[in-house]
């Protein structure tokens, strides 16, 4: 939208005979005719100054004009509201000030209700937010938060631009988070649930392994014999010499070596 008290350079509670005479003045300075050596520029620019003069020096336009002028004042006060207070939080967590900047975050969420940050931010700016948001719940035990936005970040660098800022640092916070702030005190079931959600996450073949064996743990305490040994199977499939295997293949009746082989 245009600011038309702008381009007259007048106020809004300007009269008519002000509006008259800024127009005046404003056509001999913009004149194609007196612009020869920007004529593109001054034909927009004389153009633009018409038009406002038009719609300002007319009572019912200018009327119509001023509700749509105000709500969009009124919408850039709250946009630059939110601007300032995304860069806030921003500069709080870049200034070790990560506990303030959540709660000024959370703040704004419960006033609004959405706090979109890539609208504010280049993308850079944004998982670098979005990053450090997360650390600080994560700091904070609030894991199922914390994920969210490690989460997101992941998302973005995999299937955005791939700007990989994150990437494996992201990933391998998921990967704990899962495997061992939450499952080690869930139920088999719930802990289950976590360890898929964590291969969701592109591990590398070695984290993959680790995975399927606590998998193979938690089926084994639920009594899924038949599914502990699938699980425990696929982890000798993805690292051959996996660690730590004794203690399941020893409840599961079986040796290392007679997963390896069915795995092979």
């Amino acid at each position: 939208m245009h600011d038309y008290y702008k381009v007259l350079g007048v106020k809004t509670d300007a009269s008519a005979a002000t509006i008259k005479k800024a127009y005046r003045d404003g056509a001999k300075r913009l004149h194609p005719d007196v612009n020869p050596k920007r004529q593109s520029w001054a034909e927009k620019q004389f153009r633009l100054l018409v038009e406002a003069y038009e719609t300002l020096s007319d009572v019912a336009k200018r009327f119509i004009y001023d509700r749509q002028y105000d709500r969009h004042q009124s919408m850039q006060r709250r946009r630059r509201a939110k601007l300032n207070q995304a860069e806030q939080i921003l500069h709080d967590l870049l200034h070790d000030k990560a506990a303030r900047a959540v709660q000024s975050y959370e703040a704004v969420l419960d006033a609004r209700g959405d706090f979109d940050l890539l609208q504010y931010f280049s993308l850079k700016d944004y998982l670098d937010c979005k990053f450090l948001l997360g650390e600080e719940y994560e700091r904070q035990r609030k894991y199922h938060r914390a994920l969210e936005f490690y989460e997101e970040v992941y998302k973005e660098e995999t299937e955005g631009p791939r700007l990989r800022y994150f990437y494996e640092e992201v990933r391998d916070r998921i990967r704990d988070i899962y495997c061992r702030s939450l499952a080690r005190s869930a139920t088999p079931e719930v802990a289950l649930k976590y360890y898929k959600k964590a291969l969701k996450c592109g591990l590398p073949k070695t984290d993959q392994a680790f995975v399927h064996k606590k998998m193979a743990e938690r089926h084994f305490d639920l009594g899924d014999i038949a599914a502990a040994r699938d699980a425990l199977t696929e982890a000798f499939r993805l690292k051959p010499n996996l660690k730590g295997t004794q203690k399941i293949c020893t409840k599961l009746n079986c040796t290392p070596e007679e997963i390896r082989a069915g795995a092979s």
